[in-house]
């Protein structure tokens, strides 16, 4: 599968959970399935349907975390410095 039909199955999901999606948000989506943890967040990209098996919050809740998108880029940023 290419890269952007991952995607677009991933922001699928995304639009789907959050009744909704843009842009910002599929970015906040992102981050929000990092935090699940690195098995979870490669199923996903593999098969978005596997989110479903994740601990989910309440549903009234948004499936977003911004905070964490910072994170993740600092990490590659740190692991990258030459």
């Amino acid at each position: 599968m290419q890269k952007n039909q991952k995607k677009s199955k991933l922001w699928a999901a995304a639009h789907v959970l959050n009744d909704g999606c843009s842009e910002e948000c599929f970015e906040s989506f992102r981050g929000w399935l990092i935090s699940r943890g690195k098995e979870p967040y490669f199923n996903a990209l593999i098969n978005p349907d596997s989110i479903i098996d994740l601990d989910m919050p309440y549903q009234d809740d948004y499936y977003e975390n911004n905070d964490m998108i910072s994170v993740a880029e600092l990490a590659f940023n740190k692991k990258n410095r030459k």
